[in-house]
């Protein structure tokens, strides 16, 4: 199942994520924020903003069509809600076709800084993320992952896999 990405930052604002797959009738049970929707048919993006992708948190972002979504902090499977965290939190707003099926993530500035050391992305900075397409759904259980994972078991909590991002001006 095709599946595409784009991650942008915004002045005055953060990150926008727009991601896309070439889906029709998606799995769509799940309508509210931190409902288990990688049990759906899901997109996912996890993000790490520290220079060690062992020790510093990551954030994961899962979403289903119905644009509800799932998301945690923290190091591999030890995760914690980012509500938890912080009172920042993203917007997801997600957007359904007759052959595909999109969501358009928004994450300020502020979020990031928390998990950045308190600093704003800015150009030349460097992140790492991997992007997913998901479902543990038994009926269409289904795993993909840009950069690749090299693990005997599907586990995207492996910041050691996740790919190199440099914010460049376009």
């Amino acid at each position: 199942m095709e599946t595409f990405a784009q991650i942008a930052l915004l002045d005055n604002y953060g990150l926008v994520v727009s991601m896309t797959a070439m889906e029709q009738n998606p799995l769509r049970r799940f309508t509210e924020d931190e409902d288990p929707v990688y049990q759906d048919s899901g997109l996912e993006i996890f993000i790490n903003f520290g220079t060690d992708n062992q020790k510093f948190e990551y954030l994961n972002f899962e979403m289903n069509a119905n644009g509800a979504m799932l998301s945690n902090c923290g190091t591999n499977k030890n995760r914690r809600k980012i509500s938890d965290v912080t009172s920042y939190h993203a917007i997801c707003k997600a957007e359904l076709n007759d052959n595909d099926w999109n969501i358009l993530l928004r994450i300020p500035m502020e979020l990031i800084c928390t998990f950045n050391e308190g600093r704003p992305l800015k150009q030349g900075d460097k992140f790492t993320f991997n992007c997913y397409k998901i479902s543990e759904d038994p009926s269409i259980e289904h795993y993909a992952s840009y950069s690749p994972i090299q693990s005997p078991v599907p586990n995207f909590h492996l910041p050691e896999f996740f790919a190199e991002a440099t914010i460049v001006d376009c």
